[in-house]
């Protein structure tokens, strides 16, 4: 067998193997970017002030805070779209427009209902 021939075969090996394994790392990036990513990492501390401001019936305050959990949420979004399903991307950000409404109305047990999801939604995007 001449040289070209084995690394052909080499490369016939290495490749399809590397493919695989770039893909499983891709998709199992979603406990990582949720950790390590800035924005990631504002989300719960957002979603925890969130729940204290609700509390004090701070509603201007809440509100503010329910946009910049939005805003952090956006930033997220296209990195967790590999590794998250397209459902559970949804479910977050239909639950943060119900809170939005919520807020505005001023209902302090649905408002703390909604936040209480999100976390639970956070919590499960990654599995």
């Amino acid at each position: 067998m001449n040289r070209t021939a084995k690394i052909t075969k080499t490369l016939a090996y290495v490749i399809p193997a590397a493919v695989i394994i770039l893909f499983l790392a891709v998709t199992a990036s979603g406990g990582y970017i949720k950790a390590n990513s800035k924005a990631g990492k504002k989300i719960m501390h957002t979603m925890v002030d969130l729940e204290a401001l609700i509390k004090s019936e701070s509603w201007e305050e809440a509100i503010a805070a329910r946009s910049a959990l939005e805003a952090h949420w956006q930033e997220v979004v296209p990195l967790l779209q590999l590794s998250a399903s397209k459902e559970a991307v949804q479910d977050f950000s239909r639950t943060l427009k119900s809170l939005e409404g919520y807020l505005k109305a001023k209902e302090r047990g649905l408002s703390l209902a909604e936040v209480a999801v999100l976390r639970i939604l956070w919590d499960e995007l990654d599995s």
